[in-house]
């Protein structure tokens, strides 16, 4: 009966024995530019970004997915509110937004349907 191995101890065995497997980051529907994510783009996006850039007031110190700042993004924050696709978040990309929305010409260089964008929660349908 010494021989035999004590249930606790087996169990304790295979829990040491458990693979743990690390998934990339989530990778959801986000519509280019919206900085609310409230699964639009409207005025309203535009606003919470110059909110960001120039008030930081709460609940707009950082972008809306990771956390991060227009100054150090996330690269997922940087493929949903660099709206001109110049590889920063400005005002310049408010002034896309704006400029789509009231003109028309030039839609966020992700355009205006939903994407999958890395490492961001699914917010479009």
């Amino acid at each position: 009966m010494d021989d035999e191995p004590y249930p606790a101890d087996a169990a304790v065995d295979a829990w040491r024995s458990i693979e743990v497997i690390v998934l990339p980051p989530p990778s959801g529907l986000q519509r280019p530019g919206d900085a609310r994510q409230d699964g639009k783009l409207d005025l309203s996006d535009a606003v919470r970004l110059l909110g960001h850039l120039f008030l930081g007031s709460p609940g707009q110190e950082t972008l809306p997915c990771e956390g991060r700042t227009a100054s150090s993004p996330g690269p997922g924050d940087l493929a949903l509110a660099d709206v001109n696709g110049d590889g920063r978040i400005d005002p310049s990309d408010a002034v896309r937004t704006l400029g789509f929305l009231f003109l028309g010409p030039e839609p966020p260089v992700l355009g205006t349907q939903c994407v999958r964008i890395e490492g961001l929660p699914e917010i479009s349908r």
